[in-house]
């Protein structure tokens, strides 16, 4: 009777858990985060995301963005940048654009000629687990690993089948071709 409760409690916690990380992602769905725009102490990242979204066709005005900000972390250069859109219609239109663009620093007005990336804006959770699948890709050599509406893909080749990585035995399932 307790092994039986006690195995009903841990089915809940995992069954809350797994609702927590969908409620986490879901409420990044407008978002976008971009990877590699440089630090200016007077930077108006507003005018950036208007000048990405210009370069990638996408016209952009204030009315566009809830919030506009750098993620806190402790080095000052390397903070990425989220994109929070009014509307999630505009925000897909923005991030196919800016996926297939290849981008670099310099197409916004800095003066590196490094690339940036626009990518899908993960919680912490999914974001370690992608860390996951994509060193897990180079080990085995799969060819795909992709974010896709806030879910994390791999694919071992072309025409193979795609797999949902939910969790980390998810990734363990990512082996060698054969």
């Amino acid at each position: 009777m307790l092994e039986a409760t006690c195995a009903d409690l841990a089915q809940k916690v995992k069954d809350h858990e797994s609702r927590l990380l969908h409620l986490e992602q879901y409420s990044r769905n407008a978002n976008v985060e971009l990877k590699g725009i440089p630090y200016n102490a007077t930077e108006n990242l507003i005018d950036t995301v208007i000048k990405i979204g210009e370069k990638v066709g996408v016209p952009l005005e204030e009315a566009d963005f809830e919030s506009v900000h750098r993620v806190p972390t402790s080095n000052l250069t390397k903070k990425n940048v989220v994109v929070q859109f009014a509307r999630r219609q505009k925000r897909d239109c923005f991030l196919e654009n800016a996926r297939t663009a290849r981008l670099k620093c310099s197409d916004v007005g800095f003066d590196s000629e490094e690339p940036f990336f626009v990518n899908e804006h993960l919680c912490p959770e999914l974001k370690r687990l992608l860390g996951q699948a994509t060193a897990r890709k180079r080990e085995t050599g799969w060819k795909y690993v992709w974010v896709q509406n806030g879910k994390i893909f791999a694919r071992r080749m072309d025409n193979a089948p795609k797999i949902k990585i939910s969790c980390s035995g998810d990734v363990a399932k990512m082996v060698n071709p054969l």
